[in-house]
């Protein structure tokens, strides 16, 4: 685990834009095809879901934190698994073929440290509430936890090396919970879960 102090204080977006340029990360790119910009950097910052340390070597690397949650219910026809169906958009509608039925950013960070911030479980428990409504399932359990290699990637900030921590969880619903789909609005965009038949 990355220990609260090596975690960069960044107080402005300004602040944030310098130390970009001081460590020479080109943002060019960002706002452009997929890819999220400063602004969008400096809110996940805010909320405590991402963060920029120094390595041993100064470079300068993104820290993030995300939960992983595959939702079943137990039906009379056999067993189900949540997915995404897609999303809807500005009249546009993109499929979506997840290996996960629920994915969400942890609010790992608080202050600057991370033994006061958002617990795995609790950022599972967040998803599946903001998600598709529900809030005590049957069952919610860890079921691995990764730190996944550092890497740049094109989205959702290029340029800059990122490590991932990912909380992988597994949450069964009572048939109390079950509905044939679920939907969540954000702002002008409309995601859809459906059930899908699981086969072990």
């Amino acid at each position: 685990m990355t220990t609260p102090e090596k975690v960069l204080p960044i107080r402005n977006r300004q602040e944030l834009e310098s130390t970009l340029a001081a460590y020479r990360i080109p943002t060019g790119n960002w706002g452009r095809d997929g890819a999220k910009t400063i602004d969008d950097f400096w809110n996940e910052l805010q909320v405590g879901e991402s963060a920029l340390r120094l390595t041993d070597e100064s470079e300068l690397i993104r820290l993030s934190w995300t939960v992983k949650v595959n939702v079943f219910c137990r039906r009379p026809g056999g067993i189900f698994r949540l997915v995404e169906a897609g999303q809807y958009e500005a009249g546009n509608w993109r499929p979506r073929n997840l290996h996960n039925s629920i994915s969400e950013k942890r609010r790992a960070l608080r202050h600057g440290r991370l033994d006061i911030g958002e617990t795995a479980v609790a950022a599972a428990r967040r998803a599946l509430k903001e998600e598709i409504g529900v809030r005590k399932p049957l069952t919610l359990r860890l079921t691995k936890h990764i730190v996944h290699p550092p890497k740049k990637e094109l989205r959702p900030f290029p340029d800059i090396t990122t490590i991932n921590h990912t909380h992988y969880f597994k949450a069964v619903l009572s048939n109390r919970d079950f509905r044939p789909y679920y939907y969540e609005l954000q702002g002008k965009r409309l995601t859809v879960f459906v059930w899908e038949e699981f086969k072990e």
